[in-house]
C-alpha cells in the first residue's frame, strides 16, 4: 500500500508503529523506523525494507525478544547524503519530544517535532540524494523556486522560508558533530514574484519601534507593545492567560519551550500593566488576555507589516522586537548578562550568540572608552625609536 507519490503508508504490528524516514533506494526499498506505541515512543528497529518486509522483520524480532533501542551512535553513523543528514537530525529531535503530561520546558512540543518532520520530508524529496559536499547556493535556490512554483499545491513563501531555516539548523547540527564537511550552509537569495526571498533579521531601533506602534491600534498593537517591552516571543504573548498576570507582584509569566519566565512588567510599563489588570478583573481564569481570534500570530505579523509601511520604517518582524530588547539590556550600564538572560528566558551564551546586535557605533564607543591606544602607566602613548632623531649623521 502506497501514497499518491509512492511513499509507503505507515504500518503497525505487535505494538510497534513503522514509518518511512527516507528513500527509496535503487532496489525500491525504503528506510523504516519502528517505534514503541505509548508515551515513550522509543525507536526499537530501523532498516531498509519494503513495507511487508519491515512488518515481518519487526514481528520476528518481537517473537525472539531481541528488539533493541537504537543508540545515538547507530543513527549518526549512517550520514552520507542530505537525506541521511535530515533523517538523523529528525530522529534526534523526535527523541526530544515532550512526553504526554510532562510540564513545558522539559522537551520539544509535539507540534514542533511534527513541523521538523514535514520540512525534512520535503527537503529530502528534492535534495535527499545529494551528498553534503555537493550542496551549493544553486541547489538551495532551485529548491525554493521548485517549491514555490510546483504544479500541485505550491508552497507559500513563509513555508519555504521555514523549511530552509530548518535545513540550516540540521546542517549546523551535523557540522558541529563532524558528520559532514566543515563548511557553512550555502546562503541563497532568490527573487520570487519580483521580490528578493530572504529571511528578515532586521532589528529595529527603539525610535522606529515607537513610530510603528503609534501607527497601530487594536489588539495587535497591544501585543506588539508587550513584545517591545518584555522581549517575549510572539507566540507566548498571543497565548498569555489571565492566570499569568500577577497583580500583587506586578509581573507577567510567559510559557515557552525553554520553560516559564517571569517579567516585572509594572516596573517597565505601568500603563500597559494597568491595562492588563483591568482585563484580568473581568475575565475567567484560563481565558486569553488578548482577543485575537484564529491565527493570532498571523494577525500580529500582518498588522506589523502594514504599520511599518505606514510609518515609513524598514520592515521588521515581531521577533525583531525581541532582539531589540536584548540589545538594550546588554548595552545598559549595570545590567549583567545573567540577569538579562533570565529576563529573556535564555542562557547567557545563547542570548549573546543569537540575539545581541552590535553596531559600528557601539564598537567605536567601546574602543574609545577602553582607551586602547594608551599603553603607558602615565596615560601617555608609548613612543618608539621612530619618533626620535637619528643619531647617525
Amino acid at each position: 500500500m502506497t501514497t499518491r507519490n509512492n511513499r509507503p503508508r505507515p504500518a503497525e504490528t505487535v505494538g510497534i508503529r513503522l514509518t518511512v524516514t527516507r528513500g527509496p533506494r535503487a532496489d525500491g526499498r525504503w528506510y523504516w523506523r519502528g517505534r514503541e506505541k505509548g508515551k515513550g515512543q522509543s525507536t526499537v528497529w530501523t532498516g531498509w525494507a519494503t513495507r511487508d518486509e519491515a512488518m515481518a522483520a519487526v514481528a520476528a524480532h518481537v517473537a525472539r525478544g531481541d528488539l533493541r533501542r537504537s543508540s545515538r551512535s547507530e543513527v549518526l553513523a549512517e550520514v552520507r547524503t542530505i537525506g541521511d543528514l535530515l533523517a538523523a537530525w529528525t530522529e534526534v529531535q523526535q527523541r526530544r519530544e515532550r512526553p504526554v503530561g510532562a510540564p513545558r520546558g522539559t522537551g520539544l512540543a509535539a507540534t514542533t517535532v511534527d513541523c521538523y518532520e514535514k520540512a525534512s520530508r520535503h527537503l529530502t524529496a528534492w535534495l535527499g540524494d545529494l551528498r553534503p559536499e555537493q550542496l551549493t547556493e544553486e541547489s538551495v535556490e532551485g529548491y525554493i523556486l521548485d517549491r514555490q512554483h510546483r504544479d500541485m499545491r505550491p508552497a507559500s513563501p513563509r513555508t519555504v522560508e521555514l523549511e530552509v531555516r530548518i535545513f540550516r539548523m540540521a546542517w549546523k547540527w551535523a557540522r558541529k558533530r563532524r558528520l559532514i564537511c566543515d563548511r557553512a550552509f550555502p546562503e541563497a537569495r532568490v527573487r520570487v514574484d519580483g521580490k528578493v526571498f530572504t529571511i528578515n533579521h532586521e532589528t529595529p531601533q527603539p525610535g522606529d519601534a515607537a513610530k510603528v506602534l503609534a501607527a497601530m491600534s487594536g489588539e495587535p498593537a497591544l501585543v506588539l507593545r508587550m513584545l517591545a517591552v518584555t522581549g517575549a516571543r510572539v507566540g507566548a504573548a498571543c497565548t498569555l492567560k489571565v492566570d499569568d498576570v500577577d497583580i500583587v507582584n506586578g509581573t507577567v509569566a510567559f510559557d515557552w519551550k525553554n520553560g516559564r519566565r517571569t517579567f516585572p512588567l509594572r516596573a517597565a510599563d505601568t500603563e500597559l500593566f494597568a491595562l492588563l489588570v483591568g482585563r484580568v478583573g473581568i475575565r475567567d481564569r484560563g481565558a486569553n488576555v488578548f482577543d485575537l481570534g484564529t491565527c493570532p500570530r498571523e494577525q500580529v505579523r500582518s498588522a506589523l507589516k502594514r504599520a511599518c509601511a505606514r510609518a515609513d520604517v524598514p520592515r521588521f518582524t515581531p521577533h525583531g522586537l525581541r532582539r531589540m530588547v536584548v540589545t538594550r539590556l546588554i548595552h545598559t550600564p549595570g545590567v549583567d548578562v545573567a540577569t538579562a538572560a533570565s529576563l529573556l528566558g535564555h542562557s547567557p551564551v545563547v542570548m549573546l550568540r543569537k540575539y545581541a546586535q552590535v553596531s559600528d557605533e557601539a564598537r567605536a564607543a567601546a574602543v574609545a572608552a577602553a582607551r586602547l591606544g594608551v599603553l603607558s602607566p602615565g596615560a601617555q602613548v608609548i613612543e618608539g625609536p621612530w619618533d626620535k632623531p637619528s643619531s647617525q649623521g
